[in-house]
């Protein structure tokens, strides 16, 4: 169909880990995120697509881990940056 947004890429605005290896990760304004995980020993590389919509709002998506996140560093795929991540 014309005119839907196709799912596109998006930087992640914030990370909350909520338990050992669940976190919140905050976005733009938009709807049905898509997110995938690469996991390693030392980092946590987070990739998140999403239809984006133009407005005054934002999105959430909960990531599960399969281990606790523990010190390791989560890398926004979108541009590399490293997330700091709010420990609750």
């Amino acid at each position: 169909m014309f005119g839907l947004p196709f799912r596109t890429d998006v930087a992640i605005l914030y990370a909350e880990l909520v338990e050992p290896g669940v976190m919140e990760i905050g976005l733009e304004c938009g709807e049905d995120p898509v997110s995938s995980v690469d996991e390693s020993e030392r980092q946590v590389i987070i990739d998140v697509r999403m239809k984006v919509r133009r407005g005054d709002c934002g999105t959430a998506v909960m990531v599960e881990l399969d281990d606790p996140l523990g010190d390791r560093t989560v890398i926004d795929s979108y541009d590399g940056a490293v997330v700091d991540v709010a420990r609750g």
